[in-house]
């Protein structure tokens, strides 16, 4: 038999997200989100299970004025060890400027993965460049990866080129989308 997995979003009566799971072709739920909202319909909290993994977790958003993310931490419901933190940083319009994320994994929770992405817009908001980070402590050095866009009129993007750089690990690589 063919193995697929859905995702099935409930919300409340004035449309807010309340709970979200996967579900695969049997039926089973394989992963499971459930929500808090505020006034506005911002997540504030989440917890979670991942039903495969045996793995429980709780999220929290802190937001400012605007509702935009300041930043996201998710951490183990029965340890309270950090699992993910991301932060984030924007302009006076509300334009993310930069995210901060660090990921700690792995049995002995001691896999650790840093990444810092920094978007460059063009004159109609869209990404024109976005210049990345990537740090483990298992991987000799640190990724740089550039990737650039070019759009049609209507604000598909018609090309994309990807530059990855690790001189400790690989040295360099290209990728061109067109």
């Amino acid at each position: 038999g063919k193995f697929s997995v859905k995702t099935v979003s409930e919300y409340d009566t004035r449309g807010f997200l309340v709970t979200r799971k996967d579900v695969d072709s049997a039926g089973k739920t394989l992963r499971k989100e459930t929500f808090v909202n505020d006034a506005r319909g911002h997540v504030l909290s989440a917890t979670g299970n991942d039903v495969e993994a045996k793995t429980k977790w709780t999220a929290t958003y802190k937001r400012d004025a605007r509702g935009n993310v300041l930043e996201y931490l998710k951490k183990d419901a029965l340890t309270g060890k950090m699992i993910e933190k991301t932060s984030y940083t924007y302009d006076s319009k509300g334009t993310v400027l930069s995210e901060n994320n660090t990921t700690v994994y792995g049995p002995d929770s001691k896999s650790v993965n840093r990444t810092t992405s920094t978007p460059t817009y063009n004159a109609q908001g869209l990404i024109e460049k976005l210049e990345e980070t990537f740090s483990s402590n298992f991987l000799d050095g640190t990724d740089y990866i550039t990737t650039d866009y070019r759009y049609n009129a209507a604000g598909k993007v018609i090309y994309s080129r990807v530059v990855r750089l690790n001189i400790a690990s690989y040295g360099s690589s290209e990728r061109e989308t067109v």
